[in-house]
């Protein structure tokens, strides 16, 4: 199907995870640095979640990384009687 889904295994990004794993390296200076000292103190301040998948292959080896985002439930859009709920 592709590589992601074929070839590598969604993981949570942990400090478990990250002593276990190689460097990630993306080769953008400003995401390196938020993956390598930056994303375990914005988990643990609830900004957001971190994953990323490793190589089935090498699970040393961090494909990719993401962060999602938390971020608050809108009201103002909706009808009054959903507000109250």
């Amino acid at each position: 199907m592709g590589f992601l889904l074929d070839k590598c295994t969604l993981q949570v990004y942990n400090a478990q995870l990250l002593t276990f794993c190689d460097t990630f390296d993306c080769d953008n200076a400003d995401l390196n640095d938020f993956f390598r000292d930056d994303a375990l103190n914005y988990q643990s301040e609830l900004l957001g979640k971190t994953y990323c998948f490793t190589l089935d292959e090498n699970p040393k080896i961090i494909v990719c990384a993401f962060t999602i985002s938390n971020d608050s439930i809108k009201t103002t859009h909706l009808p009054n009687s959903r507000k109250r709920k």
